[in-house]
């Protein structure tokens, strides 16, 4: 035989692979996301406890004029910002990976639809 190596494609299997890839990419978003997600939980954490620091230290500022407590302040203040900041980048990529899984969904819905046309033919 002159093709009997031939093998068609199959459009059930094609269909279970692209389902199967998507899932994986899916699943690598959302690890992403949760990732995202602890380290902006841990900053905001410990950028709590900074501010709660920095108050008690102002409020020995005022009250006793410790010169060394100053710096203290500053140090936590400039955490403060640097924390701020961090979690503010965290949740422009929060953001970013969530619109990344939308459109793996719907890119993945609207595969599966026109695989269930093809397979419908």
């Amino acid at each position: 035989m002159l093709f009997s190596g031939f093998r068609i494609r199959s459009a059930q299997r094609d269909g279970e692979t692209d389902r199967t890839r998507f899932e994986r990419l899916s699943q690598m978003v959302a690890k992403l996301g949760d990732e995202i997600e602890n380290e902006r939980a841990g900053l905001e954490r410990r950028y709590s406890e900074t501010k709660t620091s920095a108050a008690f230290a102002q409020a020995t500022l005022e009250n006793e004029g410790d010169s060394t407590i100053s710096t203290k302040v500053d140090d936590l203040t400039s955490s403060m910002l640097r924390y701020e900041a961090r979690i503010e980048a965290l949740g422009r990529q929060k953001t970013f990976v969530t619109g990344i899984g939308k459109c793996i969904a719907d890119f993945a819905a609207a595969t599966a639809e026109l695989d269930d046309g093809d397979s419908a033919s």
